[in-house]
């Protein structure tokens, strides 16, 4: 499925980075009716994601910093907001 992004998404999606987590209840319209948006893109994402033992082995340890990092900055954001 793909979907068009248009300005107010962009201002959802970047929201959405800068706090750390996804508020489905942003994009309402794709939660509607029989078939959630979200809960098919999660099922399929995990489907796609399974990441072997060598995978995880090859991550450079510049990426591993960066997300621990990230990881960090959106934690203390959430702090910051609750």
């Amino acid at each position: 499925m793909k979907i068009p992004i248009n300005r107010q998404l962009k201002v959802i999606l970047l929201k959405w980075l800068k706090q750390g987590y996804m508020n489905t209840d942003d994009i309402p319209e794709l939660n509607d009716g029989r078939d959630n948006w979200f809960l098919n893109l999660m099922n399929q994402a995990d489907i796609e994601t399974r990441y072997t033992a060598e995978d995880l082995e090859n991550v450079p340890s510049e990426l591993l910093v960066q997300i621990a990092q990230y990881i960090q900055d959106a934690e203390y954001q959430r702090t910051q907001t609750a």
